[in-house]
């Protein structure tokens, strides 16, 4: 027996997929199920969510595959993460753009606006963390630039 017959590549199971092989996607699927799980669990630390964009994430695929969207390069799994980060950004920017204040579902309301909602803990956090890492940077700078950088951006507001 060949060996490539009992573990194929993610290549030939992507191939005898799109040539019909239906079993080919599940395969693929249960050898990529664990690292796609852990990687969208670790950035939205949410089960519930994590299987909704688990799930949205190999419809996608499905999706990609059936209409010849996916180039082969060797990196399938890096293909599907890439699908995964994606969904899970745009999961983000739907969450941040309902972050709004109506006091009428059914009224047009001025103050609906992000401008005018409370920032979340998620936002301070990343705004924390983006300073901590401005201000290390600018300490790795040479003497003349670092002063440069500090007076042209928190020294004078022009």
């Amino acid at each position: 027996m060949n060996l490539r017959q009992n573990n194929p590549t993610d290549y030939d199971l992507v191939k005898q997929y799109i040539d019909g092989n239906q079993e080919c996607i599940d395969k693929l699927i249960n050898r990529h199920k664990d690292r796609v799980y852990t990687y969208i669990y670790l950035i939205v630390k949410n089960h519930q969510l994590t299987e909704d964009i688990f799930q949205d994430t190999f419809i996608k695929v499905i999706r990609s595959l059936r209409l010849g969207k996916y180039q082969d390069n060797g990196k399938f799994l890096a293909w599907v993460l890439r699908i995964a980060h994606n969904l899970i950004i745009d999961h983000f920017r739907r969450e941040k753009q309902s972050n709004t204040f109506s006091k009428d579902d059914y009224e047009l309301d001025i103050f609906n606006s992000n401008k005018f909602c409370e920032g979340n803990c998620e936002d301070d956090l990343i705004r924390d963390q983006i300073h901590d890492d401005i201000r290390e940077l600018v300490k790795e700078l040479p003497a003349d630039q670092r002063e440069v950088v500090i007076l042209r951006h928190y020294k004078f507001k022009l």
